[in-house]
């Protein structure tokens, strides 16, 4: 059995449905994480975690996956200001569309 992650591409979309398509089976809900080095963030910073974290979300996907829907955006960081990680975090349902 293989435990191998493959990275699926899908539309990403904030909000709760996509125009024109119909949902057809709710895949359950995703996250994905990105982190960037300690200091104090940039706005360089930021994009490299939000993109890491956007990557990070298509790996593992169920591959009937069409769409993550709901697409949520957290961005934390914690300790002292030079010397803290930066962490965006990102959420959604995974959605099987009809075709």
């Amino acid at each position: 059995m293989s435990t191998e992650c493959k990275k699926v591409q899908v539309t990403l979309a904030t909000l709760d449905h996509v125009p024109g398509r119909e949902i057809v089976e709710s895949l359950g809900i995703v996250i994905g994480i990105g982190n960037v080095a300690f200091g104090p963030i940039t706005a360089t910073k930021a994009r490299d975690a939000y993109s890491k974290a956007i990557s990070d979300l298509g790996y593992g996907l169920n591959p009937e996956t069409d769409a993550v829907l709901g697409l949520k955006v957290a961005a934390t960081s914690a300790g002292f200001p030079l010397f803290r990680p930066h962490t965006i975090v990102v959420t959604g349902t995974a959605v099987k569309l009809k075709k």
